[in-house]
């Protein structure tokens, strides 16, 4: 549903915009064999749309993903925050955006009203760092 129903069918998905886009992409997984972390670049959303889904499946929650040839679940199991890699790449300036808070709202929430509340919280605190997080981008 979220892969192939949403992005295709019921909200589509701005491929051109995003085949415009000029820098680097990458579905963060982990290789369910050697247990280490692959960083693989997405040029192509309708191609390499399971990397992207592999790199959200949770262990004993979603099925192992396959994508060429290769079994993975989410990244996270071995590189939940890829600072190392991002700075091996070349970067500099890194930006965390944490997705998850310390309130007793949980993984799997459910509570339309719980999630409606973290994310007017989530906007309300990206729009006040704003200003700031470009003059640190620009530097």
């Amino acid at each position: 549903m979220c892969y192939y129903q949403i992005p295709e069918t019921l909200n589509p998905y701005d491929h051109e915009t995003f085949e415009k886009y000029q820098g680097d992409f990458f579905s963060v997984v982990t290789n369910i064999e050697t247990g280490e972390p692959e960083y693989i670049p997405i040029k192509d959303l309708h191609t390499e749309i399971e990397a992207i889904r592999a790199s959200a499946s949770l262990p004993l929650v979603s099925r192992n993903v396959p994508f060429n040839g290769k079994l993975y679940l989410d990244g996270g199991i071995s590189d939940g925050i890829p600072l190392k890699k991002s700075m091996e790449d070349g970067h500099t300036k890194n930006v965390v955006v944490m997705t998850k808070e310390k309130s007793p709202v949980g993984r799997i929430e459910k509570d339309v009203d719980k999630l409606t509340v973290l994310y007017e919280q989530g906007y309300r605190d990206a729009s006040d760092c704003y200003e700031e997080l470009l003059r640190f981008l620009e530097k």
